[in-house]
C-alpha cells in the first residue's frame, strides 16, 4: 500500500505561472487550497485540502483532481459595455460584449465556451468508451451547436446540437451508435447541462467492412 506523507511547497517558479517540485510540474493557483506529498508508489501528487481531513490517506479509488478556474471582468453598462474571460490554465483568453454575444460581432460569448466544453468532454468520454470496449480510435470530430433565447422566463440556453463524427476502424454503425449515446450520458459536462435537451447526432467516417 502506499505510504503518504506531507511535503513543504519548496518551489521553483516558471514563466508560465507554474511551479515545480523535482520532476512534478503544477499550476501556482493550486498553492492556496493543495497540499503537496511524496507517495512511495507514484512520487510526488497533490491533496486538495478540502476534500481530505488529518489522518486520512487515499485511496486508490479516490481520484484526485485539482479545481479548474475561469474568470471573467467586464466594464460598463449592458449594451455598451465589454469584458474579458480567461481560462486558468492560461490556454484562451478573449474578449465580448453584447453585440458579440446577441449577434455577429467579434469576440467570444459564454454560449461558445460552454459548447466547447460540452465538445471536448464528449469527445473523450467517447474516446474512452470506445477504447475500453476494445475499439482503436484514430479521431473524433465534435461541434457543439448551442441555442440561446428568449423565452417567457427569460433569456436561456435551450437546446445544444451535439454533432460527433469519428474514424474508428472495424466498428459497426449500431454499436458505434450505443457507444456514442452511452458517452453523452455519462460525459461530466452534459451531467452538468441536466436541464438542457442535447440532440446528438453521431457518425462514422468509415463503416466497418
Amino acid at each position: 500500500m502506499a505510504e503518504y506523507r506531507t511535503i513543504e511547497p519548496i518551489a521553483a517558479w516558471t514563466a508560465k505561472r507554474h511551479f515545480v517540485i523535482g520532476r512534478a510540474l503544477f499550476p501556482v493557483e493550486l498553492q492556496p487550497f493543495c497540499d503537496l506529498y511524496v507517495d512511495s508508489e507514484s512520487g510526488v501528487g497533490l491533496r486538495h485540502r478540502s476534500r481530505f481531513r488529518r489522518g486520512h490517506r487515499p485511496t486508490q479509488k479516490e481520484n484526485i483532481m485539482p479545481t479548474r478556474t475561469a474568470s471573467a471582468e467586464w466594464r460598463g453598462g449592458l449594451e455598451k459595455g465589454f469584458g474579458r474571460m480567461r481560462l486558468g490554465s492560461g490556454a484562451f483568453e478573449g474578449t465580448y460584449d453584447f453585440r458579440s454575444r446577441m449577434g455577429d460581432a467579434a469576440g467570444t460569448n459564454p454560449e461558445e465556451l460552454v459548447g466547447a466544453a460540452l465538445a471536448g468532454c464528449f469527445s473523450m468520454a467517447l474516446a474512452h468508451q470506445l477504447t475500453q470496449t476494445g475499439f482503436r480510435v484514430a479521431s473524433i470530430e465534435t461541434t457543439a451547436r448551442v441555442r440561446f433565447e428568449e423565452r417567457s422566463g427569460g433569456w436561456s440556453i435551450t437546446s445544444i446540437d451535439l454533432i460527433g463524427q469519428a474514424d474508428v476502424p472495424g466498428i459497426a454503425p449500431a454499436v458505434f451508435a450505443d457507444q456514442a449515446r452511452q458517452a453523452k450520458e455519462n460525459c461530466p459536462v452534459s451531467k452538468a447541462l441536466a436541464g438542457v435537451d442535447i440532440h446528438l447526432t453521431a457518425t462514422l467516417k468509415r463503416a466497418a467492412a
